[in-house]
């Protein structure tokens, strides 16, 4: 589930079926869970359904409210996970 929703902070607003393509399946189930834990919202546009990040989520995490702002800290987030791996491997 931490993985399918840095996919949707990440890529927010994603639609439903983008997230099923790259998570595969069993992430509906992951959207279930994220969706009870108020940490994303489901929105049907037309005959797809979009996902975005809730401000519990922004909230709980400590990230900007802000779209651009949020997707800029979670960039560095990753850069740092991403680093923190190589440097462990070596």
């Amino acid at each position: 589930p931490l993985k399918t929703l840095s996919l949707i902070a990440y890529r927010q607003p994603v639609s439903q079926a983008h997230v099923i393509d790259v998570r595969g399946r069993h992430a509906y189930g992951h959207l279930k869970q994220l969706e009870d834990m108020n940490l994303i919202k489901r929105e049907k546009v037309g005959r797809n359904k979009i996902i975005r990040t809730t401000d519990f989520f922004a909230d709980h995490f400590g990230l900007s409210h802000d779209l651009k702002t949020m997707k800029q800290q979670l960039k560095g987030i990753f850069e740092k996970e991403d680093l923190a791996r190589i440097e462990a491997s070596e």
